[in-house]
């Protein structure tokens, strides 16, 4: 289990899997052990055949995520079978994680998931996390001021001149957008935000992990996405360009590893273009 989630929550959220598996009737459960927030298995039930049981174990995915989920069901996000509201537990539709968008290349996994922003900014209204209430922890006395400056002025600016908010997504990268059997793709795993709509480009600003810091003329690759959004999206390239900067700044401190890599490299970059936005 991950080091961050606490005994007693991974404890209570194991009996939750228990107490499912019998009242869903679900076999063959084999965990996901990628998950970052919740306990998430393969499994198949007699009722709904090849499923995916989430269960939460910290974080927003028991309260606004939950509540996302089921408002972006029908427009893009992933199709839930069974669901627990007091838990945020839900039974899913399994989708085809090897189909996720890294698999395809830059040009497609773009239009995706500007196709899927599209769907799922149609959703009914849901009660939702504020963006507000993001990135307000204090400066890690190792991270550099300037950058982190830097970072939270543009937040400060970016949420006092914000003119139009919807309910977002929140996290939607490459390996959150996935295919069914047919093709058709769906969105996983909300946060469930409201915010500026130029909010939802950040998550896919930083992603792939593995591979976007070494992609050839980086700067040049996140410049070409913040045009695509802007203009198909009918978004500020401003915007865009400084929510991406300013959370992807901010969060290059929060996990080591893979992840503060990527967001190095990517909020490097993205300074890098600044002139051309700002």
């Amino acid at each position: 289990m991950p080091s961050h989630w606490p005994p007693a929550d991974v404890e209570s959220a194991e009996e939750t899997v228990g107490r499912l598996t019998d009242r869903w009737g679900l076999t063959r459960l084999e965990l996901i052990p990628e998950a970052y927030c919740s306990l998430v298995y393969f499994a198949e039930s007699s009722a709904h055949g090849r499923c995916v049981l989430k269960v939460p174990v910290i974080g927003e995915e028991r309260t606004s995520g939950y509540r996302a989920a089921e408002a972006f069901d029908g427009h893009g996000g992933a199709p839930i079978l069974e669901s627990e509201p007091e838990t945020g537990s839900v039974l899913l539709k399994r989708l085809n994680r090897a189909g996720a968008l890294q698999a395809l290349p830059e040009a497609q996994a773009r239009q995706a998931v500007v196709d899927m922003i599209r769907r799922l900014h149609q959703a009914p209204p849901f009660e939702a996390m504020r963006l507000e209430d993001w990135h307000t922890e204090p400066r890690p006395s190792e991270f550099p001021a300037d950058p982190w400056d830097r970072a939270k002025e543009l937040i400060r600016e970016l949420l006092q001149t914000t003119a139009e908010r919807r309910f977002l997504h929140g996290d939607l990268h490459h390996e959150n957008v996935l295919p069914d059997e047919t093709g058709e793709y769906f969105a996983i795993d909300p946060k469930g935000v409201w915010g500026d709509p130029a909010f939802e480009c950040v998550a896919f600003m930083r992603n792939p992990i593995a591979s976007l810091p070494s992609a050839m003329n980086l700067p040049v690759l996140l410049a070409e996405r913040i045009e695509l959004f802007s203009s198909t999206l009918l978004l500020d390239p401003y915007r865009v360009w400084a929510w991406a900067y300013a959370d992807i700044t901010l969060s290059s401190d929060s996990r080591p590893g893979p992840f503060t890599s990527c967001c190095t490299a990517v909020s490097d970059a993205l300074w890098e273009i600044s002139g051309r936005f700002t």
